[in-house]
């Protein structure tokens, strides 16, 4: 079946790909399209049931976005980022990380905004 956590924003993660294998290993997709306007897709990969945590923060170390934080079965997901902050408003353009942890693993990567 289809797995869907919400996250607190309201973003929501879905499974996707074929329903098969389980990944070998931990990974954190490059956000597409990079940069944009509007919406990103980030994906990630699970080998094993983790708890997830996929979260946003501005250039100061701020956070302000989180897309998941639940647990998830093996396999591979996306969450999308609709570029809004804490309090539902866009954030500005600009550079912004996103920190992926799993368990153990944990990534990072930027992504850049434009207005």
């Amino acid at each position: 079946g289809e797995h869907t956590a919400v996250s607190i924003s309201g973003a929501s993660a879905n499974r996707t790909g074929p329903g098969g294998e389980a990944p070998l290993r931990f990974a954190l997709e490059p956000n597409r399209p990079n940069p944009f306007e509007n919406d990103t897709r980030i994906g990630f990969e699970l080998p094993r049931r983790s708890q997830v945590r996929i979260e946003i923060f501005d250039l100061l170390g701020r956070r302000v976005a989180v897309l998941a934080s639940a647990t998830y079965e093996p396999g591979r997901y996306s969450v999308t980022w609709d570029r809004r902050g804490p309090h539902g408003t866009r954030v500005p353009a600009g550079v912004y990380t996103c920190r992926f942890v799993a368990g153990q693993h944990r990534a990072n990567q930027r992504m850049l905004v434009f207005p």
